[in-house]
């Protein structure tokens, strides 16, 4: 399995976007997380690092389980505690954390993909087509999980 990612400046002065990848071959687990900041949200940038850096962290750990995937009620509620827990460690208000949050992992042969927020998600798969899948939101207003922590 191959992840790929790539990020496209726009005319923004600053970049709020931040893509990690991890590949845990002993446990047949691989993915990427990704986070977009809010252009209109002061310390996006920061927000998105850090969103991507603790995502990455959570899923490693719970990695060590059999589970398949992550139920995504439990992400959600991580993620939010986590959020919390960096305005406190920071002094960052939660619109810091206005990001589209992405996560796309591979866990044994189940292929997981989580997204909070707004994006286009690319699949290929062997022998088929790439598949798009558009997440989009009225008056491009996304719900962003750090509504979750106000």
């Amino acid at each position: 399995m191959t992840f790929d990612t790539f990020i496209q400046k726009g005319k923004h002065p600053v970049c709020e976007d931040a893509i990690l990848a991890f590949n845990k071959q002993s446990l047949s687990f691989q993915g990427i997380a990704l986070s977009d900041g809010c252009s209109s949200s002061n310390d996006s940038h920061l927000g998105s690092t850090l969103l991507t850096l603790e995502i990455n962290r959570f899923i490693q750990t719970w990695s060590w389980t059999d589970i398949r995937s992550v139920p995504s009620s439990e992400l959600n509620q991580t993620m939010i505690y986590i959020i919390k827990h960096l305005m406190k460690e920071y002094f960052l208000d939660s619109s810091a954390f206005d990001a589209t949050l992405g996560l796309a992992y591979k866990f044994h042969r189940y292929y997981n993909i989580t997204l909070f927020g707004d994006g286009i998600v690319g699949i290929k798969l062997k022998n088929k087509p790439w598949e798009y899948h558009v997440v989009d939101y009225d008056h491009n207003a996304p719900f962003y999980i750090s509504y979750g922590a106000d």
